[in-house]
């Protein structure tokens, strides 16, 4: 599908008086019961998942975790340990090259908050840190590492829906301003944000929770793709990758394949697994053309995956 000007036509969504985190709480332990959602938009293909054995990841080659003093720490590759931060940094993601971490220093004094406090990358391969940010610190979920670079969401004076979204070179430290309405829930979990093969998605909300459009940007292209119009019914899990961009809606997946704009949608509970067992689905990801997840059963988990078109 052809890179070219972004949309300026939102697509209407209703929520209704709460907020999205709260919604999902209230409603899915009853949803969970269902064996398919009723929609109001029908996307053109209909696919099906089917249950497969566990997939085999490769190994993240990083291992980072808070340690006994309170501070940001790595094992890399070949075993060798790394504290990265003072006691009282912040873990906020990590794949097999970097690890992505802040420094509040809300005990510091100024002089050491300007030289210690901010949003930092650490990258195995040179054993350094990068500082992205010095000031207005994201939260663990409002940041998104992929090879294309970090994301970041940060929240804007006056906007109670919405942010202002970064991506981060982290070769250079610099940064582009993707958008400044992009969907943020405080206090949701997790933000509706993906980075992957060269490409950000996330939604924005101009205003409202009820006004929700989709929006994938091209690093290549430096520009937004055009996607069908479509109505976002409290998106959750949204993935993006060189294929697709994909998010969850309750029990039901809903794509758009960037080779020719079709919409699909599938069951997150493939047909031969009864609904009734399911109490969480976790671990989504979307590699190529190919959606996997696990879904959290009364008998344990079972790994499902999805061929997108």
């Amino acid at each position: 599908m052809r890179a070219g000007k972004p949309r300026t036509a939102a697509c209407g969504t209703q929520i209704g008086k709460h907020s999205l985190s709260v919604i999902r709480a209230l409603v899915f332990g009853c949803l969970l019961a269902l064996t398919a959602c009723a929609t109001q938009n029908v996307p053109a293909a209909s696919l099906a998942p089917r249950l497969v054995s566990a997939t085999q990841r490769t190994p993240e080659a990083l291992a980072a975790v808070i340690d006994e003093a309170g501070a940001v720490a790595v094992t890399r590759a070949d075993g060798s340990t790394r504290r990265l931060s003072k006691p009282g940094g912040v873990l906020l993601a990590v794949d097999a090259e970097r690890v992505v971490w802040a420094n509040a220093c809300s005990g510091c004094t100024e002089a050491e908050a300007a030289d210690q406090r901010g949003l930092f990358v650490y990258t195995a391969a040179t054993d350094r840190s990068l500082r992205l940010l010095a000031d207005a610190l994201p939260r663990f979920n409002e940041v998104r590492l992929g090879a294309a670079g970090l994301a970041v969401l940060r929240p804007v004076a006056g906007q109670s829906n919405s942010g202002a979204l970064w991506l981060f070179d982290l070769e250079t430290g610099e940064s582009r301003l993707l958008s400044e309405q992009a969907l943020l829930v405080s206090g949701a979990m997790q933000a509706p944000l993906a980075i992957d093969s060269g490409r950000v998605a996330w939604i924005d909300s101009p205003g409202t929770t009820h006004d929700l459009t989709l929006r994938v940007f091209e690093l290549a292209q430096g520009d937004l793709l055009e996607l069908p119009a479509t109505t976002l019914r409290d998106p959750q899990d949204l993935l993006v990758s060189a294929a697709a961009v994909a998010w969850r809606e309750e029990l039901t997946w809903r794509g758009v394949s960037f080779d020719d704009g079709a919409l699909w949608s599938a069951p997150a509970v493939p047909s031969t697994l009864s609904a009734k067992t399911v109490t969480a689905i976790v671990a989504p990801t979307l590699e190529g053309d190919a959606l996997y997840w696990t879904l959290d059963t009364t008998e344990g988990p079972r790994s499902v995956v999805l061929t997108t078109p």
